[in-house]
This record gives C-alpha cells, sequence and structure tokens, in this order.
C-alpha cells in the first residue's frame, strides 16, 4: 500500500516548540525504546495506552477514563449503532476509526479531484481514501501516547488547543484562496455538504493533526542538533559535491525607457543616454528606474529578467552583462519600443558553491531533516508495536 511520509517542516527543528519549555527539557526518548523513569510526572505506562480523551466509539469492553483531559479535548457525537458496522475502517486499542472521519480529513485532497475524468477519479480518491486511513491510524497511535503523558496537564493542552484552532483558521483561508468557487463562507459550507462532510468535522481533523504533529516535533526535538558540528558538515560537503554546483549567472537592474512616452524616437534614446550617464556616475539605479520606469520599477526592485545563460530578456543584454565588473553599466540597447540601460549586480561563475556561512548553514538543515525523519519514524514504530492495530475490509 502506498504510503505519505509524515509531514516535517524543516524549521521545525530549529527552536522548541510549543510544549517543549513546559514539558519535555531534559526527556529523552531512549533506545531501545523503554519507558521514562517512574519517578518522571510523565512516566509513560507499561499498559496498553488509554482511548484519547475524547468520546469515541468503543469496540470492546473497556471503560472510559475519568482523566482531566477529558475535560479539554474535542468532543465527537455519538454515531448511530446501526451505521457502525459500515462506518468502522480500523480500530486502534479498541478506539473505532470511523469512514466519515476518514473523509473530512482528506476534503481538500478529495476536492481537488472533482475536475478528473471518470474513472481516474474514482482511483484517485480510493489511494488518497487509503493513504489517508493508514495516516489517521498513526496519528491515533501518537494521540492516545500524548493523553497518556499528559493527563495531569491540563493547561498544556489547552494551549495546545488553541494553537490547533489557529492551525485550523489559516488551513479553511488556504482551501477559499486556492478554489475559486468558494468566496464566501456560505459557499465553503455548501462545498463540504455536498460531499456529506461538515465544517466542525474537518475542524476536528486538522486540529488533532496539529496537535499529534505538535506532541511528536517536541519529542524528536532533543536529538536533532545531536552529533551536527562543522566536521560533519564539511564531510556532507566533499561527499555531495554535485549538490553544490552552480551556474555561470548574473543579478542585474533594467531601466526601460519607453519611447512612446515621449514626443520623438530621438528624445527617448537622448534620454536614456543621459540615464546611463548618470547610473555610471554613480547615482542611484532604483532612484533613476523609479523616476524614467515608473511602470516597472515597483516590481522586484528594477531586477532584469532572467540569471541564465539563454534566459537573459531581452537577449541584446546577455552578452555585455557576461563581461562586465559589478557595478558596471553595460551600453544603451536600442530596441523596436525604445531603450534599455541596464547594470550589473553580481556575477557568479560556473563551479563548486564556495564552503559559505550560507551552504553551512543549507547543509546544517538538511542533516537536521535527515535526524528528525529517522527519529520520527523511529518513535511512531515503537508506539505502534505497543498498540492494537486491526484494519477492516471494505
Amino acid at each position: 500500500m502506498a504510503r505519505r511520509e509524515p509531514e516535517i517542516c524543516s524549521s521545525a527543528w530549529t527552536a522548541p516548540g510549543l510544549l517543549t519549555l513546559v514539558l519535555f527539557v531534559g526527556c529523552e526518548w531512549n533506545r531501545p525504546a523503554q519507558a521514562l523513569a517512574d519517578s518522571s510526572p510523565l512516566a509513560v505506562s507499561d499498559k496498553t495506552p488509554p482511548a484519547p480523551s475524547e468520546k469515541r466509539l468503543q469496540t470492546d469492553d473497556s471503560e472510559e477514563s475519568n482523566s482531566p483531559v477529558q475535560t479539554a479535548a474535542f468532543s465527537q457525537r455519538q454515531p448511530d449503532p446501526a451505521q457502525v458496522a459500515v462506518r468502522v475502517r480500523a480500530q486502534v486499542n479498541g478506539v473505532a476509526i470511523l469512514d466519515s472521519e476518514v473523509k473530512e480529513a482528506c476534503y481538500p485532497q478529495l476536492l481537488a479531484t472533482q475536475s478528473l475524468p471518470e474513472p481516474e477519479r474514482s482511483a484517485r480518491r480510493a489511494e488518497i481514501f487509503r493513504q489517508q486511513l493508514e495516516q489517521i491510524i498513526d496519528r491515533e497511535v501518537i494521540l492516545q501516547d500524548l493523553y497518556q503523558r499528559l493527563a495531569k496537564q491540563k493547561r498544556v493542552l489547552e494551549k495546545l488547543d488553541e494553537a490547533a484552532d489557529k492551525e485550523f483558521d489559516k488551513r479553511l483561508k488556504t482551501i477559499k484562496e486556492h478554489n475559486k468557487n468558494i468566496k464566501t463562507d456560505e459557499d465553503l459550507k455548501k462545498a463540504f455538504t455536498s460531499m456529506n462532510l461538515s465544517i466542525d468535522g474537518f475542524r476536528r481533523q486538522v486540529k488533532r493533526d496539529f496537535m499529534a504533529r505538535e506532541y511528536m516535533r517536541n519529542l524528536v526535538f532533543p536529538t536533532v542538533d545531536s552529533g551536527i558540528g562543522l566536521p560533519q558538515i564539511r564531510e556532507y560537503y566533499m561527499q555531495h559535491p554535485e549538490e553544490f554546483k552552480q551556474d555561470d549567472r548574473v543579478e542585474w537592474q533594467d531601466i526601460f525607457v519607453d519611447q512612446s512616452k515621449y514626443a520623438s524616437r530621438e528624445e527617448a534614446r537622448r534620454t536614456a543616454q543621459y540615464v546611463a550617464k548618470l547610473a555610471s556616475s554613480g547615482q542611484d539605479f532604483l532612484k533613476l528606474s523609479a523616476q524614467y520606469d515608473k511602470e516597472n520599477s515597483g516590481f522586484g526592485k528594477a531586477e532584469g529578467l532572467g540569471q541564465k545563460r539563454g534566459e537573459i530578456r531581452p537577449t541584446e543584454c546577455e552578452a555585455y552583462l557576461f563581461q562586465l565588473k559589478p557595478g558596471e553599466v553595460g551600453p544603451v540597447i536600442e530596441l523596436p519600443t525604445g531603450f534599455h540601460v541596464f547594470r550589473l549586480v553580481k556575477r557568479e561563475f560556473a563551479g563548486q558553491t564556495p564552503f559559505n556561512d550560507q551552504v553551512q548553514d543549507e547543509i546544517r538543515k538538511k542533516l537536521q531533516m535527515q535526524i528528525a525523519e529517522r527519529e520520527w519514524k523511529y518513535m511512531l514504530t515503537d508506539l505502534k508495536k505497543k498498540a492494537r492495530v486491526q484494519i477492516l475490509a471494505d
């Protein structure tokens, strides 16, 4: 079955997250996997983790916990017993994962398939559903561990819930921005209703995803920078030269003197030559652009179009740009519609990118991501080994 790996943001490993300073200072995920010391207020029991704090469909005879966590968790309506058999897709420690919540979790992806023809649309939706089911199983395992550890940390759960609400608001805004047919809250509601889904259900999925990611992120965080120093960064640089090749490229600025703005072509030419003279004397190119090329000065700080050979526009500027020195102004380029005054800002020659601070920072982030992904997978695998997971047939 195809799988999509957990979404891990590279910036997540550069600073402690929401829970770190409150809970996990000094805590580590030991190898081989084992419970935290019994003396810790967050000690993990060797027993099977309880169901999440929210009220969920129980498929065994276990009783719900009266933990304080339950008062701060998300609520979910109890399903109609007559529909349980067809709606349960999986169980994690006796907690059911319903067909409806899988659909709610992958709503944006399902929405994006509406324009596909059949049978491609049905096949794509089935694949999305399978992938999402696996992710929800993983999430359920993580959340059960979260609720177990934070049973006495009500205030922390409240803060986490507030942060999850903000995350949901961002997701809703993104959906509206990327779907032309959804302009108002009413349009959004109709779109959900058309697929037999609810915004409240989608909110629940987004918030639970956020909580699970935040929890795992903070478990992983203490190990991310472990062993990453200048020697390791330099070793990566030497062993992966193909990643640090740079093309011959230029950064340049351009002022277009539009002939149509002047009484005659000759007047436009004289203006361009005058601007070139001012630029060559050291006057601020951006100010000149704002004065003589108002229509384009606001886009990219008068940046010239293209940076590599074959990309430069207009093409007549290319040969000069790769001969100039930074700061130099080229000859006025004459075109049927007007005149270009251009200046070279920066030149990079083809070859190996220098081992500078920027490259070192990029490598450090790559190594952090590698460690984060490895630890994430390890921790999730360990949690799933302790859980009772059952996937039910359609």
